[in-house]
């Protein structure tokens, strides 16, 4: 199973906190037992918060992938964005059910089905409040999916951010020439070998893997502005390029709207207290009676918000201030 999970590793576009990837390859090589890692990886199960009056509560805990995936099956642990995007659906459908919260805390993960989940998420807080919870971290592409929600809160402890996308390349060669293997490839197609562990990195390999990065982390930044309806160029610059940030830090650049725990915020939900946050107040109120845009780029926007800048302030100041 561990070849399979090193190569699963290596093969995948990854919306992860790198220390992550690290700890996963690191226990890989190690002698431990596959019992011993799943033990190590996976803590006792996270209490479910319970559904109140009107409130479902959906959680995203431990690694983000499709479906379930070997890794999954060798650390224990983890949340599929198909099982997220039919509990959504399902509240969403339901009409005893005013508000959603998602209960997130997880390193991010693959970025296979993030962007068609935040879609979802966009989709459903057109319909009733998705509130995205920081509880306590909300990295990559977590963040990427808590960034669609009508609002995005974090614990006072959180840690948000880690916008960015890994792929990860592990050259085997000089290790299976000191144990006396030379690997020979037979390939149809100029580049169906290329990237295979047991060959160095080709520079023609690099640029195609950059290439591919490139692209996802477009859809990410610019999935990340849409969500959180801010230029592209802000969510490069502002939003830790990489970085992970502390809840005073992610309230302070406006990668979210509050800080406050799980508690105090269903509790807010179930009151039915007005101040649902900035982009609550946002989506309820449009800047101005043009539509906003699809994918929200530098020169649109910045001809878009020109003259609704004034109110735009005014009414975030408000919101924060409820």
């Amino acid at each position: 199973m561990r070849a399979q999970v090193a190569e699963y590793i290596e093969e995948t576009p990854w919306a992860i906190l790198p220390s992550r990837l690290r700890q996963w390859v690191a226990a890989l090589a190690s002698d431990e037992p596959d019992e011993q890692i799943r033990a190590r990886f996976n803590s006792a199960p996270r209490p479910a918060a319970q559904n109140g009056a009107g409130v479902g509560v959906v959680q995203i805990v431990g690694p983000i992938s499709q479906r379930t995936t070997l890794l999954e099956a060798l650390f224990g642990f983890g949340t599929s964005t198909n099982s997220v995007a039919a509990q959504v659906k399902a509240l969403v459908s339901d009409p005893g059910v005013k508000a959603i919260v998602l209960d997130i805390d997880s390193p991010g993960g693959s970025v296979f089905g993030v962007q068609e989940l935040a879609q979802i998420i966009l989709d459903a807080r057109d319909v009733k409040p998705v509130i995205a919870m920081a509880n306590s971290l909300m990295a990559s592409a977590a963040y990427w999916i808590g960034s669609a929600a009508s609002e995005v809160v974090a614990s006072p402890s959180a840690m948000v951010g880690s916008v960015g996308v890994v792929v990860v390349h592990m050259d085997e060669s000089k290790m299976l020439e000191m144990i006396g293997v030379k690997p020979t490839f037979i390939t149809a197609g100029k580049y169906k070998a290329e990237g295979d562990p047991a060959q160095p990195l080709s520079d023609a390999a690099r640029e195609r893997l950059q290439a591919m990065v490139d692209q996802y982390y477009a859809a990410f930044v610019g999935g990340v502005a849409r969500g959180r309806g801010v230029p592209v160029a802000h969510v490069r610059t502002d939003y830790g390029q990489g970085r992970l940030l502390t809840a005073k830090e992610a309230l302070s650049v406006g990668m979210v709207d509050r800080i406050a725990t799980l508690d105090e915020t269903l509790g807010r939900v179930l009151s039915g207290k007005r101040g649902m946050g900035a982009r609550a107040l946002e989506d309820a109120i449009p800047l101005m009676d043009a539509p906003k845009p699809t994918v929200p780029e530098e020169k649109e926007w910045h001809d878009l918000c020109a003259s609704g800048r004034d109110a735009r302030a005014r009414r975030l100041a408000l919101a924060r201030l409820r």
